[in-house]
């Protein structure tokens, strides 16, 4: 091949790839954002292990299904964009009915609630002492 034909092939490649890399970069935006979920329910059991380095976890009952509901992620670089959660989530006691929004990651046997994914996330106690 002559080498001015090798040196149009070799820059007809560049173009090529930024192209690629661009559909890539479209397509991973076109992702759904997950959107937010409330559930309602009773706290069957509230996981404090936040309090040494662990997540915080309420155990929710909602209807026939368990939750898992993360307000607290523990010790690590991710946090809560909402604080104040944790503190909320602490003070819950087993039969307490809550409120919580916040975003699905995980649906099946396990249902898992992040509340720490978005400001917007809350977690309320609805029922009073």
């Amino acid at each position: 091949m002559p080498r001015c034909v090798k040196g149009v092939a070799r820059m007809a490649a560049v173009p090529i790839a930024v192209l690629l890399m661009a559909f890539a970069c479209n397509a991973q935006a076109a992702q759904p954002t997950p959107s937010s979920h409330t559930i309602t329910g009773t706290v069957v059991e509230n996981r404090r292990d936040c309090v040494r380095d662990g997540a915080c976890v309420l155990v929710v009952q909602v209807g026939g299904e368990r939750w898992e509901v993360l307000y607290h992620p523990g010790e690590g670089e991710r946090r809560c964009p909402r604080a104040e959660l944790a503190a909320v989530g602490l003070a819950l006691q087993p039969q307490d009915k809550i409120r919580a929004s916040g975003r699905i990651t995980a649906r099946g046997a396990v249902n898992r609630l992040d509340l720490c994914s978005s400001a917007d996330d809350s977690l309320v106690r609805v029922t009073p002492r």
